[in-house]
């Protein structure tokens, strides 16, 4: 779902102007970071994207596409890059609330391409060195497949030699194969990876199982074990060497 500060690039405005838009058509409180719903970017859109493309000064390039309200159609999709992104993520205390922190020994590091996830790239496609953000869902997955819970401001390089690099994710980020678009801007018939997942106790030991096929494939869930399901818990076929070991729904 789009953001108010999306919305605004799209449009070439202000994220003040933007709020202030939105106020008047009746949705308060809105926050750069906000979610918009279809309707409301419509109802936007309604009233203020003549006004907008009217401001706005015209030239022989634009003159032909006059009728279209976004500014990423004028200029195409604004460049991203290809950023490090951690597995694992830890907390500690800090007056008396729990915070996520950064792993000081992340292990291995993969590529993703921020701009293609649900929370979208927290810093719109320019290199942060030395910044950070967090996931607030399960996460996405990286460019291997992988689930990550943490991305980096930095850029990933495939050829940098001193980090410790999912070779997968070099091979990817390689061959320009890691970029992906963002889940509004998806086609019907592009393959990502599967969401779907299941919570398990195996032995008393809470696991998380991933599917690791792209959405959209036909039959039972497979997991980067092998393991497989097509409903739930009831119909999960482990593999081997968890056979014989007690699994049940995790709460």
């Amino acid at each position: 779902m789009l953001t108010v500060s999306h919305v605004a690039d799209r449009y070439g405005v202000t994220t003040t102007f933007m709020v202030r838009a939105l106020d008047q058509i009746g949705c308060r409180n809105m926050r750069p970071d906000s979610a918009l719903s279809a309707a409301t970017i419509a109802r936007f859109e309604s009233a203020f994207g003549e006004k907008i493309g009217a401001a706005r000064p015209k030239s022989s390039t634009d003159a032909a596409d006059h009728d279209l309200p976004l500014r990423a159609a004028r200029t195409g999709p604004k460049p991203h890059v290809v950023r490090i992104a951690h597995e694992h993520h830890t907390g500690k205390r800090r007056n008396g609330y729990f915070e996520k922190v950064l792993l000081d020994e992340p292990g291995t590091l993969h590529a993703i391409d921020a701009h293609g996830t649900r929370e979208g790239d927290p810093w719109r496609g320019e290199e942060a060195p030395g910044q950070h953000s967090f996931f607030e869902h399960t996460g996405p997955h990286a460019a291997c497949g992988k689930q990550v819970k943490a991305v980096l401001g930095d850029r990933f390089n495939p050829e940098d030699m001193s980090a410790n690099l999912c070779r997968r994710c070099v091979e990817l980020v390689a061959a320009g194969k890691a970029f992906r678009d963002s889940p509004w801007e998806r086609d019907a018939g592009r393959t990502y990876f599967c969401e779907a997942y299941l919570r398990l106790r195996i032995d008393g030991r809470v696991v998380v199982e991933q599917c690791r096929l792209r959405d959209f494939h036909s039959g039972p869930h497979r997991t980067f074990d092998g393991a497989t399901w097509d409903i739930g818990v009831d119909d999960y076929v482990p593999v081997s060497e968890d056979s014989n070991r007690r699994i049940t729904e995790a709460s």
